[in-house]
């Protein structure tokens, strides 16, 4: 008799009418659609019981209730298709643009503007520039998240607004957006709500003959490499963590397909870094000496240097460089040091699979100090930090808030 082999049940064949159609209906155009869709790609290989099938969303509606979708994934569908899609009580799911009362998974969008606001006063910056989207969800609540947060540390915050108002009087919105960078008092930093008009900014500051960094300082979001690296100097973003929604918004819809009363109505992930490129890599800092301190901490940091060896870089006493420290950026040299540390760690933890013995050494923390170190300075272990990090790696930990760790933070 022949021996029969054993098949783990995870690795049976699920019969074909059994297995869920998933639809995703998102473009693949845009870098974070892209990632979105590699995250869902990541979960529905997990599971053997889904079909999956990206479409765009210009598809037509007809040729999509012919698959007899079980469960829709999707960004900003026509709405005659979502009118369809709602009429036939099928699951769905909504990424990064809230529907109704539909479940949503997407980025902390408020979160997103803190970490800026954070990064650039960190800085030293005191006049900080927004550049919004009118009617968009996402770039309302990146304002809510950075202005406030601006203001409260009795810095200026300059709003302008792309939209309709931006062309009054027939003037283009590329012309509005450059008097309005010409008038900004400088030095400034000015957060663009994506990396579309963060290129925007910096090209009009060179048509300008505005220095960047050194006149206006420049940040965008999505982390997008094409478009931060197509503009000169090259722009600096928040990077977003789109493989991970789309893993989450893939998990989302399994549960929903299998039990919809128990599902949340929102998963909003943090950003997980910023990704400083040269259009925000100074620091407005009047004070030379404070400044020249700066860079040398951010250039030797992680070579297990500490306050002496700045004070030896630095011609001034150690009170009077701590207190002009305290007085410009509210933290200390020897916080600074570590600051800088915990940046490198974090993206070393995010961006390589190196184990946690090499890391510490490398970002200048002591092999036996660096988890308790890390866990005390972020609220997580350096093993949460890069599940965190991961699509499919766990459920989302929402770090906990520190005032003013501003880069490191996410």
């Amino acid at each position: 008799m022949e021996k029969q082999s054993f098949i783990p049940p995870s690795s049976r064949p699920v019969a074909l009418d059994r297995r869920k159609r998933v639809l995703a209906l998102i473009d693949y155009n845009e870098g974070y659609n892209r990632g979105i869709l590699r995250g869902l790609r990541a979960f529905a290989h997990s599971r053997p019981d889904w079909i999956f099938r990206q479409t765009l969303r210009s598809a037509r509606l007809k040729k999509l209730l012919w698959w007899k979708p079980d469960g829709v994934i999707f960004y900003r569908p026509a709405s005659a298709v979502l009118r369809a899609f709602r009429s036939r009580h099928l699951p769905l799911v909504s990424v990064m643009q809230r529907v109704g009362r539909l479940p949503l998974v997407g980025v902390d969008d408020k979160r997103v503007g803190a970490v800026v606001a954070e990064y650039f006063l960190n800085r030293g910056f005191r006049e900080m520039g927004l550049v919004t989207v009118e009617g968009e969800q996402w770039s309302a609540q990146r304002q809510a998240g950075f202005q406030p947060l601006v203001e409260a540390d009795g810095c200026r915050t300059h709003v302008y607004q792309i939209g309709h108002a931006a062309q009054r009087g027939g003037v283009p919105f590329e012309r509005g957006l450059q008097i309005w960078l010409e008038n900004l008092p400088k030095p400034a930093a000015v957060f663009a709500a994506n990396d579309v008009w963060a290129r925007e900014v910096v090209q009009l500051c060179n048509l300008a003959g505005i220095h960047v960094p050194e006149e206006i300082a420049v940040m965008g979001v999505d982390d997008d490499e094409f478009l931060c690296g197509m503009a000169e100097p090259e722009v600096s973003s928040v990077h977003n963590p789109w493989q991970q929604i789309g893993y989450e918004a893939g998990a989302l819809l399994d549960q929903m397909m299998h039990d919809a009363k128990k599902v949340p109505r929102e998963i909003l992930i943090p950003p997980e870094r910023i990704v400083t490129r040269q259009s925000s890599d100074i620091v407005a800092i009047a004070d030379p000496y404070v400044a020249q301190a700066l860079r040398f901490i951010k250039d030797h940091a992680c070579e297990g240097i500490g306050v002496t060896q700045v004070l030896q870089a630095v011609p001034v006493g150690r009170r009077w460089l701590e207190r002009r420290f305290t007085r410009e950026l509210r933290r200390s040299p020897l916080e600074e040091i570590q600051r800088v540390r915990l940046m490198m760690a974090e993206r070393l933890l995010a961006e390589t699979d190196l184990p946690m013995s090499v890391i510490g050494p490398r970002c200048g923390i002591g092999e036996t100090r660096f988890c308790s170190v890390f866990r005390q300075e972020t609220g997580l272990t350096p093993t949460q930090w890069r599940r965190r990090c991961r699509p499919g790696g766990g459920p989302v930990i929402k770090r906990v808030s520190r005032r003013r760790d501003g880069e490191a933070q996410a």
